[in-house]
């Protein structure tokens, strides 16, 4: 799955590690969200126009508020735990 440089970065950097991977259903919801991020709030889309291009459904717009504000949430986590070093 890896080439040599790539596994050996992998090692470098994991080595002893536990990690997890997600599933692939999972990385693609992650992706959406942060597609909507991207189009709704930093690129100014209209609400219905980011939902479209970010692959959700009109069916899912609660869904997607609420992936939205969670992944608000997290990246302002970061953005404070940043500022306090």
């Amino acid at each position: 799955l890896l080439d040599q440089k790539s596994f050996n970065n992998l090692i470098k950097y994991f080595g002893g590690a536990t990690i997890q991977l997600p599933t692939l259903d999972e990385f693609k919801k992650t992706i959406r969200v942060i597609l909507l991020h991207q189009y709704f709030n930093v690129e100014n889309m209209s609400w219905s126009e980011s939902l479209v291009k970010a692959g959700y459904e009109r069916s899912e717009t609660r869904q997607a508020q609420k992936h939205l504000m969670q992944f608000s949430n997290v990246l302002e986590q970061i953005k404070l735990g940043r500022g306090e070093q």
